[in-house]
């Protein structure tokens, strides 16, 4: 079908994920193929290139590919979140302690990053930490099994929440209103997870790596201007952690400055896809969809 269509340069989405099909770019289905998102390399001689960025992929990078690492000035894009609930406050004013967070997939909870956050609960004697994904927490062994791996590092059972609930977007975005601070786990990071929290008001701390999957909450805060965040060993993330946990009144200014600059930051600012529009615009007799076409 690709090449019925002549496609001649063809982006891949399909990943080594879920039951995603990357074979057909082992077939060389376009005469130019780009791997978009793999978290790694494709390990495809017939991919020709893979998109990244300066942070994810720094030309020093020791990371191999067999693809050709295609730097965009931005990697990650997104379209603000317009329905969205206003930011809300920090709890920790409400409720007189830190909250950290992660909504990530529980699988990419090691020990190491289990060990790391456990550290950082006890910079902070009565926080706590809210996990969430999906409505998986609501599965009894699930918890059980999170709250004893906590146990393994000091941490008592009530100092580990869960938020258990499957969820519409909107009432899955208002559960950061019980986060103060978001923490990214490693070596796989967050994407949306890390754009959402700090969509809504959430700054979220980073261990980073130097690997393509272990920078990516790091190139957001990157092009967001928060290296600050981005922590480069155990002990920078828990200093930062307790840092920013000690500081409500950078917690509440972060909070409520974080959509305007996300919103003017290159994150939302998608130029070439802006261009192709204000060509269709300004054409007379732009192309028509398929469905246009049938009508």
């Amino acid at each position: 079908m690709v090449r019925a269509d002549e496609v001649d340069i063809l982006i891949c989405l399909a990943g080594h994920f879920d039951r995603n099909r990357p074979l057909v770019c082992a077939h060389r289905a376009a005469s130019v193929q780009v791997s978009y998102h793999d978290a790694t390399t494709n390990g495809l001689e017939e991919m020709d290139y893979l998109l990244t960025d300066d942070f994810l992929n720094p030309p020093d990078t020791k990371e191999l590919f067999t693809e050709e690492p295609h730097r965009l000035p931005v990697f990650y894009q997104w379209m603000p979140i317009d329905d969205a609930l206003p930011v809300e406050p920090i709890p920790a004013r409400q409720i007189g302690f830190i909250t950290f967070g992660s909504f990530n997939n529980p699988s990419k909870v090691n020990e190491k990053v289990i060990s790391l956050w456990s550290e950082v609960l006890k910079t902070f004697s009565t926080s706590r930490l809210l996990l969430k994904y999906k409505d998986w927490y609501d599965q009894l062994s699930l918890r059980h099994s999170m709250v004893e791996r906590f146990a393994a590092h000091g941490m008592e059972e009530d100092r580990v929440t869960f938020a258990v609930t499957l969820d519409t977007f909107s009432e899955h975005l208002r559960h950061y209103s019980h986060v103060d601070i978001g923490l990214d786990q490693f070596p796989l990071n967050g994407v949306t997870t890390t754009f959402q929290a700090l969509w809504m008001g959430v700054p979220v701390i980073l261990l980073a790596g130097q690997t393509l999957s272990s920078r990516t909450t790091g190139s957001i805060l990157h092009h967001l201007g928060l290296n600050e965040l981005a922590a480069n060993t155990l002990e920078a993330y828990v200093a930062c952690a307790a840092d920013l946990a000690g500081n409500l009144v950078r917690l509440e200014i972060l909070r409520v400055t974080s959509r305007e600059r996300i919103t003017t930051s290159p994150l939302c600012d998608a130029p070439a896809y802006r261009d192709m529009w204000r060509k269709w615009c300004a054409d007379p007799n732009p192309p028509k969809r398929e469905t246009e076409i049938n009508a």
